[in-house]
């Protein structure tokens, strides 16, 4: 007799027992018992591709996806040569299935022959993963027009607001100034003042209309 465990998940990674026991006659008696550890292993699925980081800058990124157990080794070739791993940035993430993935970005200045390097305990030897010049060539040449036909849209839009602006002040400058004419009981209160008085104690004179005969028949007003 016997028996197997078939479709293993990566979940299922843990102690197993066996146990052997004889039922007839009663009472049951246990025969043997066996324990193992079973161990899911997956192998990391790979891709090197061209990115562009907010800046504008071209980057490379290397994805190791959807391999268990966590430890891996994932580095960058320039040349046949290894890169030191502060040239590069790495994010480290746990998928739902309990199986990881590990990204990891390169800054690029120049078009040579890079490759990704990666060691897993699934793998029977490290796998490589080349990114050819021409793939770098033509991503440059992409990210050059992206980075022309934005400054382009800039420079218009700063234009377009200058224009803008500078008829928005022309039209200010130009427009009346509308002075709002003082009601008569205004105009009355302002003309009169007060004249002080040259004698005495320079009480203050309002001013008034004061009556003052030129002749017999005819008053003149003040």
């Amino acid at each position: 007799m016997a028996f197997e465990v078939s479709n293993l998940q990566i979940n299922d990674t843990g102690t197993y027992k066996c146990i052997v026991t004889r039922s007839i006659p009663p009472p049951s008696v246990t025969l043997r018992e066996e324990r193992t550890f079973v161990q899911v292993i997956a192998q990391p699925t790979v891709s090197v591709t061209h990115v562009r980081a907010m800046s504008g800058f071209p980057m490379m990124l290397c994805i190791s996806e959807g391999f268990y157990p966590s430890g891996l080794d994932q580095m960058w070739i320039r040349n046949g040569e290894f890169l030191n791993g502060s040239l590069t940035h790495s994010i480290n993430k746990t998928n739902p299935d309990s199986s990881f993935t590990v990204h990891s970005y390169l800054n690029t200045s120049d078009c040579v022959n890079y490759s990704c390097w990666v060691n897993h305990s699934s793998l029977s030897q490290p796998t490589i993963h080349h990114m050819s010049p021409n793939e770098c060539y033509r991503n440059k040449d992409e990210n050059v027009w992206i980075i022309a036909v934005t400054s382009a849209m800039m420079i218009l839009t700063i234009l377009i607001l200058t224009v803008v602006c500078e008829r928005s002040r022309r039209a200010h400058h130009k427009s009346p100034v509308r002075m709002n004419a003082a009601p008569a009981s205004d105009l009355h209160s302002q003309v009169e003042y007060e004249v002080y008085s040259m004698l005495g104690h320079h009480r203050p004179v309002p001013c008034s209309p004061v009556s003052v005969r030129s002749s017999p028949n005819e008053d003149i007003l003040l």
